[in-house]
C-alpha cells in the first residue's frame, strides 16, 4: 500500500503490478465483487503473504494505485529464490521473491520495460530453505531420483552406478527397493538419488540407462508434477 501509493503520487504513469501466490489469492475475486474476500485456508510457501484476505483500506488502495495483479505458483516462488541466491547473491524469503517471480513468469509481459521487483524481507529459515532449494534444483533436474527396474543380481548395482558415473554426475544415495506391488519374483527396484548440471545432463544419464538395457523413471519429478 505505501509503495504503490507512493509510487502514483511521484509518478502516475509508472506501472505497478501486484503479486499473490496462487495458494493464498483474494484479490482478484476481491476487485470483481468490490469486496474483501476471505480464503477458509491458504497453501504457499510465501508465509508473509499467505494472508488469506485483504482489509477494505487495502482493496481501496488497489483499486486506486495498483494497475495489475498476477499469480505465481510456489515453483516460480522457489525458482526465484534459488535465481536471487545464485545471481544476486541474496536471500529472500518467498513473500519477497514473489516479484521476481512474476518477472520470470509467462503472466507478465514486461517488454521494453524498466522493471524493479521489491525484495522486501530475508525471513526464510534453515529447514524452509532446504525445502525450496531441493524442489526448486528438482524443477530444474539438478536433482534426479532415478528408479531404475533390475533383475536383482550381484552386480547389477556396480552396473549402473558405472553407466551414471561415466556421464559425469554424482550419486548422492541409492537404495533397494523388493517389496513393491508391481514387481515379479526375483526383480527389485534401485533408486539412485543423483546431482546433475542440468535438464540436458539429466536426460543424457536417463538415456544411458535405457541404452544398456535398464527401464528407468525421473521418479522425483513425477512426483512434484502431479503435486502441483
Amino acid at each position: 500500500s505505501g509503495v504503490s501509493t507512493a509510487v502514483k503520487h511521484l509518478s502516475p504513469e509508472t506501472r505497478v503490478v501486484g503479486v499473490q501466490a496462487t495458494g493464498a489469492e483474494t484479490v482478484h475475486e476481491s476487485l470483481d465483487k468490490g469486496i474483501p474476500v476471505v480464503l477458509d485456508e491458504v497453501d504457499t510457501i510465501a508465509d508473509g503473504i499467505a494472508t488469506g484476505g485483504i482489509s477494505e483500506t487495502t482493496l481501496d488502495i488497489i483499486e486506486a494505485n495498483v494497475d495489475e495483479v498476477v499469480t505465481v505458483s510456489d515453483t516460480d516462488i522457489a525458482q526465484a529464490i534459488l535465481l536471487l541466491m545464485e545471481r544476486a547473491k541474496q536471500v529472500v524469503e518467498g513473500a519477497g521473491a514473489a516479484s521476481v517471480a512474476a518477472v520470470l513468469s509467462d503472466s507478465l509481459d514486461v517488454s521494453g520495460e524498466t522493471v524493479m521487483p521489491l525484495l522486501c524481507g530475508g525471513n526464510l529459515d534453515m529447514t524452509q530453505m532446504r525445502e525450496v532449494l531441493i524442489h526448486a534444483l528438482t524443477e530444474r533436474q539438478q536433482l534426479l531420483q532415478l528408479r531404475v527396474r533390475i533383475d536383482d543380481q550381484p552386480g547389477v548395482m556396480e552396473e549402473i552406478s558405472g553407466v551414471i558415473a561415466r556421464q559425469g554426475a554424482n550419486i548422492h544415495d541409492v537404495r533397494h527397493e523388493r517389496s513393491v506391488e508391481n514387481l515379479e519374483i526375483g526383480e527389485a527396484y534401485l533408486v539412485f538419488n543423483v546431482e546433475t548440471s542440468g535438464a540436458e545432463h539429466a536426460q543424457t544419464i536417463i538415456t544411458a540407462i535405457r541404452d544398456a538395457g535398464y527401464p528407468v523413471d525421473n521418479v522425483a519429478r513425477k512426483a512434484q508434477n502431479g503435486a502441483l
